[in-house]
């Protein structure tokens, strides 16, 4: 119980008391989303190559493909767990779209045997409970050009728009759109 009064507890609750009281807007659109990259102020190329580059140049501008590949069955995934709970709800009422989000090519380079597990790993499940999955996480135009992120996770605005006609387009059967990403 003690716990409950920590710092963050009692910034959160001044928030709350001053958007309350009117002194505040809302930190959350009424969706629940909020476009955190405001956060990151303006957009500034050098400093972003800073954030993906911490090593102080790219390692490589290998983009790897990623594809799913199960060969470290002694990794464990927390999340892995979750995800199996949600999909198993979710197939009985819904049809189910798992998407792997884009990430900067250099960061997917330097972290490709740990993607190509979760990605196996993920579409065993999302096969299981016939899941869509669509993996924008692979050599394309998104993943290849610095000025698509704000670091190694987080894309620009332009970037998520650019995926959602994505999205739209594969359901609606434009294969125009293909060269962007895979489905499983």
């Amino acid at each position: 119980l003690l716990y409950m009064f920590n710092d963050k507890a009692l910034e959160n609750t001044v928030r709350l008391l001053e958007f309350v009281s009117g002194h505040r807007t809302a930190k959350y659109e009424t969706n629940g989303y909020r476009n955190f990259t405001t956060d990151f102020g303006t957009y500034d190329l050098d400093t972003v190559r800073a954030r993906l580059y911490p090593q102080g140049r790219p390692q490589t501008r290998r983009i790897p493909s990623v594809v799913p590949e199960h060969s470290h069955p002694d990794w464990t995934f927390a999340a892995h767990a979750l995800l199996e709970v949600m999909l198993a709800r979710g197939a009985r009422a819904t049809t189910t779209i798992l998407i792997f989000a884009p990430l900067h090519g250099d960061y997917l380079a330097r972290s490709e045997s740990l993607y190509r597990e979760c990605k196996a790993r993920v579409v065993m499940q999302g096969q299981k409970y016939g899941a869509h999955m669509i993996d924008f996480m692979i050599d394309s135009e998104i993943t290849r050009v610095d000025e698509n992120y704000w670091d190694s996770l987080h894309f620009r605005d332009a970037v998520a728009r650019l995926i959602e006609q994505s999205i739209a387009g594969h359901f609606a059967g434009n294969a125009t759109m293909r060269q962007r990403f895979v489905t499983y």
